[in-house]
């Protein structure tokens, strides 16, 4: 008789399997990373020797990180661009600010993160460097509590000497401002618009892990972000690619206006095939409903008969 409810013991190649999973499930997700970016580096490598794939096309993967700076009391020293320019070039690494200011006890907006910076590098050493930055300079100044019972202050043991010491800046959170040269490059489609006929356009302008501004910046040397109306820079203004560098590169500016503009017409052109609508129907705002008709005027009352006149007698 067959017993009902039973279920027979694993076979071997089923035993193996979940030992093959349990295992898998016990590394870290940066093995499993790492794993991955070996196997897809020896396939590459592979497909290079049959002459299936150049080598000119392999791309490595950015890595990417976020760091929140939403509580930090340095938080406005990192959201300058002075010192995104120095961790970048002290570590190779591309520094940006997203997600949005929240105060304590508040919660964010729906689809939106408090404050913090997005970093991508291309190598780990890189990106290592970057975080030991920004966290260097968000713990600056602070100073570890001490009770108010001791009544014999602690001496601190001398420290040794640490080998590549970070060393700020000066300039790095002064009031003083670099002179620079911004333009701005208006766009003509808005973002409430393409939204509602399903076109993403900020994914468009800025690119994937925002690569389309990356490509501007490192081909011209000016920086470039995308502000106004439907982003959290500059909402009661036109949206628009700001695009600033210092005052003594005008050639910067200028190449940075004419990618960005190279970029804005394959973006009209993929919009008009994608929706079946041009750019300036789109731009056009749609006429006012016409005002209603006023109403007739009242029928004037019949004028009264004239007095008639009776005849002497």
């Amino acid at each position: 008789r067959k017993l009902v409810g039973l279920r027979p013991p694993p076979r071997r190649a089923e035993r193996a399997t979940m030992g093959a999973n349990s295992e898998a499930d016990t590394k870290s997700v940066a093995e499993r990373f790492s794993a991955a970016q070996k196997m897809r580096e020896k396939i590459n490598a592979m497909l290079i020797a049959q002459g299936k794939l150049k080598k000119d096309d392999v791309k490595p993967v950015p890595l990417t990180k976020e760091i929140t700076i939403n509580n930090s009391s340095n938080r406005i020293m990192l959201t300058k661009r002075t010192t995104h320019k120095m961790i970048s070039d002290r570590s190779k690494a591309t520094v940006t600010i997203r997600g949005q200011y929240v105060a304590p006890g508040n919660k964010p907006p729906m689809g939106t993160k408090p404050l913090y910076l997005y970093i991508t590098a291309s190598k780990q050493e890189e990106l290592a460097a970057a975080e030991k930055i920004i966290t260097t300079i968000m713990n600056a100044g602070k100073t570890p509590a001490t009770s108010i019972f001791e009544s014999q202050p602690k001496v601190a043991p001398a420290k040794k000497p640490a080998m590549n010491a970070i060393t700020l800046p000066k300039s790095i959170g002064a009031t003083s401002k670099v002179a620079e040269k911004s333009q701005k490059v208006f766009i003509k489609l808005k973002v409430i618009d393409c939204t509602a006929l399903g076109y993403p356009l900020l994914e468009k302008l800025s690119g994937p892990n925002d690569s389309y501004l990356q490509h501007i910046k490192q081909n011209s040397g000016a920086t470039v972000s995308i502000r106004g109306k439907g982003t959290q820079i500059s909402p009661d203004q036109p949206l628009h690619f700001h695009v600033a560098a210092p005052s003594a590169n005008d050639k910067a500016v200028s190449d940075a206006v004419s990618l960005a503009e190279n970029l804005l017409q394959t973006i009209y052109k993929d919009f008009s095939v994608k929706t079946g609508k041009s750019v300036g129907d789109a731009a056009q705002p749609k006429p006012p409903p016409p005002p209603p008709r006023p109403p007739p005027p009242p029928p004037h009352p019949p004028a009264p008969p004239p007095p008639r006149r009776h005849a002497p007698p």
